[in-house]
């Protein structure tokens, strides 16, 4: 495993992977998400046809395990946080480790939106579905970092860390790699679609949800990032967390829209 793998899966999962010194894995950010994706395809491919609703549920939860819920506790603590009146406050709300209401929300919309998108994406197709969500919304942090993260005055913190150690050159690999996952998606989903004639949902919607999925999930967390910048000054850990667990559910909520439209 070269060292960008490995310090991807360290800091993208609980996987016991030690982090290589001075390495964020940023370039590998896709990879190690779309390995996310299609390990959580598995329950939701095998319950499509038989309980649809569990089959998503379980899907997000062996990512949430497998990433120890770091980035949903990530989503909660920048929830509260825009919640909060004043700057002073915003910060006392993220450092609490107890879940406010906007916190409590955040989780519940999100893995909600997360889980109606999956049941609402044909079973053959969740693979590629879930494969393009996980690249995409892994590829936000490792873009956003060397465009936003860096603050002009040093600065302590993950976020800190993270965005002094991700350049431009891990940025620009990463969204390759991403669009490089939507592509294979296209190409497993035409594989496993049904047989159907051209110009069909089994040609049409293969190409297209995948593409809209990408765009999607990379425009969703980059603005979020982007609007976290402006409003705090600064990115921390949470807010990459955030926009990680954002840009996963548009990137789904995106496809199933495109497969509902070319029925």
């Amino acid at each position: 495993m070269s060292a960008e793998l490995r310090a991807a899966t360290a800091l993208l999962t609980r996987l016991p992977v030690r982090l290589p010194e001075g390495r964020t894995g940023s370039a590998a950010f896709p990879v190690v998400g779309a390995a996310l994706g299609a390990l959580a395809a598995v329950p939701a491919a095998l319950l499509a046809g038989i309980a649809p609703l569990l089959g998503a549920m379980l899907a997000l939860g062996v990512i949430e395990i497998a990433t120890g819920f770091l980035h949903l506790d990530g989503l909660a603590d920048t929830a509260d946080a825009l919640a909060a009146p004043d700057a002073a406050r915003a910060e006392t709300a993220r450092k609490d480790p107890r879940i406010g209401t906007a916190g409590a929300g955040a989780i519940v919309i999100v893995l909600g939106a997360a889980a109606g998108a999956i049941v609402a994406i044909p079973g053959w197709a969740v693979l590629g579905a879930m494969v393009v969500a996980g690249a995409a919304s892994r590829a936000v942090p490792a873009i956003a970092a060397p465009l936003l993260g860096r603050a002009e005055t040093p600065e302590t913190g993950f976020g800190a860390w993270f965005a002094q150690r991700s350049g431009p050159g891990g940025a620009a690999v990463a969204l390759l790699g991403s669009g490089v996952a939507a592509i294979l998606a296209v190409a497993v989903t035409l594989a496993l679609a049904p047989g159907r004639g051209p110009g069909t949902t089994a040609v049409v919607a293969p190409v297209l949800a995948p593409v809209l999925g990408l765009a999607a999930g990379l425009s969703a967390g980059l603005l979020l990032v982007a609007g976290l910048r402006a409003r705090f000054g600064r990115l921390f850990g949470d807010h990459y967390g955030a926009s990680i667990e954002v840009a996963f559910m548009a990137a789904l909520a995106a496809q199933a829209i495109a497969w509902g439209t070319a029925r």
